[in-house]
């Protein structure tokens, strides 16, 4: 505000001295606004809603100035206001917190104060209970938990990882004598734990349901075999063979066995299997090689970036536990490239139920003490950055989506933080900030929708069929079992594209594609077929953005080809078919060899587009065959050129008794078709098991 000074003259008055207007000047420049008895000091009004919270709730004050210039916080807040407002404030301490707010005027200062008390958050509560507390050993006990103040609980002792807040879970002792159960729940207010005991005694032997395991390891890049590998299952270990083949006998039985995979170069894989009784479960994982390990001091700390990607871990300094150099690996997985190269499966526990998720980059990050093998992490309260490349079936990754990490014991996703899409150049990756390692993953949930199906041999209904979709417009996959009268039904994507085919033992059933909308979807009209007394086989071609077409093509043994000029048959001659056809880039082409004849079958890839740059090689491009419940991945060898578009992948030869040789191609590129691999046998029989 200006200061005005009236003057009143009365006539003859100009002439005043000099002397006494330099005298009212000086009373004038030093004249102390705060006690001008003409201007009215500032006046505040400061109130406080509530006046008593707890700790992690807010307080809104609405305050308003008279004769005032400007207004200034302090106390519990701070910085300058405006002459009137409200704004929310959430005190950081338990205690007394005052507001002040300090409004100055020409007449004076005003100043007004709002006092709100703050109560700790109460100390979160657990109880837990074992019904009955004393058991025979085998015998199970079930063990109920409840909780206040609490938002995550975490279970040890006989038991491990995430649970609900409260809840209830059958347990078994393993071991005689006493086995703690322990529950932490954490909230606002702190940590609480509670330990409930079940006695295990000795009796009759109680006979623990058990199936078996087999299966395969290979490279999840090239589809070589991983040698030598740790293959573990219910507490019981293998080791993959010279063809990374293994076998587990006596698993206890589970609908969700967690099969976890180590190997050197190799980050550890982890699959999730259902183990019936009595009944042997197939089971291949793909296993990604290291990306790259580097030695980190903990207190310097260091970027830890793939040569050539933008996939990196960022450590500050001090970030990391401990004073010795560790060893850090950061692989990224691509779940594009393949569904299965992700750990476990495409779910999460939400609110006490199973949702699926779909994935638009993954990455593993591991810190090992060199000297004992041990596991490292950051210290309590740090944080690191991850950049995780976008790979994803979906073109339209979200500017935020939340992280994920792969929780081991539970076998679930996990959400926890968030990251940012980051596009530089060429270059898309989504950037968050995690304060533990693992392998994180930007997911998104998404609501599902039922697709109705079945599964027959020749018209009757087959059970226990597992049923895997997988998404060709999005990455990720679910999973389902037939029932008794032969019929599923699989939670998907909606408004989607996605495969879906099934396994029951060694067999594999048709693959059939189809797109979903926003409600259910019922395929029971075509079901998915599968002959029990043959072995079938499927091949699986998928491929990169471009060449935009290549096609899945196999000679038979009685002559022709099947292709997308003559798509076959299941149910009839030739008993192959031609599943899944795509002219738009990435695939799958699907074929599925149902009832197979003697002699051979040769498999190719034919590009197309002859677009020769990139070609076949560099798309890239990957065969998966499935046969005798494994999978085995094929990749493009060297030697193609800008006039090969035909790359013949291998020939299956089936004998009478339906056993099965693979001989991969030794002569894969050609600028022909290949010739048949014998002379047509219009006559050849079909094997029988």
């Amino acid at each position: 505000m200006n200061r005005h000074l009236s003057w009143k003259y009365a006539a003859g008055q100009f002439g005043i001295p000099l002397l006494l207007i330099a005298g009212l000047a000086g009373c004038i420049s030093k004249k102390d606004s705060s006690t001008d008895p003409t201007t009215p000091a500032a006046t505040v009004t400061l109130v406080a809603n509530p006046t008593t919270l707890t700790q992690g709730e807010s307080v809104t004050l609405v305050w308003s100035s008279s004769d005032a210039m400007d207004c200034t916080a302090s106390g519990g807040w701070s910085g300058p206001r405006a002459l009137f407002g409200d704004e929310s404030q959430t005190p950081s301490a338990a205690g007394t917190v005052t507001y002040t707010l300090r409004c100055n005027g020409v007449g004076g200062a005003g100043t007004a104060t709002a006092t709100v008390a703050v109560n700790a958050p109460a100390a979160p509560t657990v109880s837990i209970a074992a019904t009955p507390d004393a058991v025979t050993l085998g015998a199970a006990s079930t063990l109920t938990w409840t909780s206040t103040g609490a938002s995550t609980c975490t279970a040890s002792g006989g038991w491990a990882g995430s649970r609900a807040t409260d809840g209830s879970e059958a347990v078994t002792p393993a071991v005689l004598g006493a086995t703690t159960y322990t529950l932490s729940c954490t909230g606002p207010g702190g940590t609480a734990s509670a330990v409930a005991s079940v006695t295990a005694s000795a009796g009759e032997p109680v006979p623990v349901a058990t199936g078996s395991l087999r299966g395969r390891v290979f490279n999840a890049v090239d589809g070589t075999p991983i040698v030598g590998g740790t293959v573990r299952a219910g507490g019981i270990e293998a080791r993959t063979d010279s063809s990374g083949a293994f076998a587990i006998a006596a698993v206890p039985v589970a609908e969700r066995r967690s099969v976890e995979v180590l190997a050197d170069g190799f980050e550890p894989s982890y699959r999730i299997v259902a183990v019936a009784d009595g009944q042997e479960a197939m089971v291949s994982v793909q296993a990604m090689p290291v990306g790259v390990t580097m030695m980190v001091d903990p207190a310097a700390g260091a970027d830890v970036q793939i040569p050539g990607s933008s996939a990196m871990a960022r450590f500050p300094a001090g970030s990391i536990a401990g004073s010795v150099p560790v060893a850090v690996t950061v692989t990224d997985l691509q779940p594009a490239m393949s569904a299965d190269n992700m750990p476990g499966d495409y779910t999460s526990i939400v609110a006490g139920s199973e949702r699926l998720i779909e994935s638009f980059g993954a990455l593993s990050v591991r810190l090992t003490d060199p000297a004992g093998g041990t596991s490292v992490n950051l210290r309590p309260g740090s944080t690191a950055t991850l950049r995780i490349p976008v790979s994803s079936l979906n073109p339209s990754p979200a500017p935020t989506i939340p992280l994920w990490f792969y929780d081991t014991d539970a076998g679930r996703w996990v959400q926890e933080g968030e990251a940012a899409l980051v596009v530089a150049g060429a270059s898309r990756y989504y950037e968050g900030q995690v304060a533990h390692f693992t392998t994180w993953n930007a997911d998104s949930l998404y609501e599902s929708v039922d697709v109705t199906g079945c599964v027959t041999d020749r018209g009757l209904p087959v059970a226990g069929v597992s049923i895997k979709s997988t998404g060709i417009n999005y990455t990720g996959t679910s999973t389902a079992v037939s029932r008794a009268d032969g019929s599923f039904t699989i939670r998907v994507r909606p408004n989607s594209q996605l495969s879906l085919a099934g396994t029951l033992g060694s067999l594999v059933t048709s693959t059939r594609a189809l797109s979903t909308g926003s409600g259910p979807l019922d395929q029971t009209s075509n079901c998915l077929q599968l002959l029990r007394d043959s072995l079938p086989f499927s091949v699986r071609l998928t491929w990169g953005a471009t060449p935009r077409d290549l096609d899945a093509r196999i000679i038979l043994p009685e002559g022709g080809q099947v292709s997308y000029q003559n798509r076959g048959s299941l149910v009839s001659e030739p008993f192959v078919n031609l599943d899944t056809d795509d002219t738009s880039s990435f695939g799958p082409e699907v074929v599925t060899a149902i009832r197979p004849k003697v002699g051979t079958y040769r498999y190719f890839v034919n590009n197309f587009s002859r677009t020769p740059s990139p070609g076949i090689t560099p798309s890239p491009t990957r065969v998966e065959l499935t046969a005798n419940g494994m999978l085995q991945l094929f990749t493009p060898p060297a030697g193609e050129t800008a006039s090969t578009f035909n790359w013949t992948v291998f020939d299956i030869v089936i004998a009478a008794d339906c056993t099965a040789t693979l001989l991969p191609a030794s002569q894969p590129w050609t600028a022909a078709f290949p010739v048949p691999p014998a002379a047509p046998n219009s006559t050849a029989p079909f094997c029988t098991r």
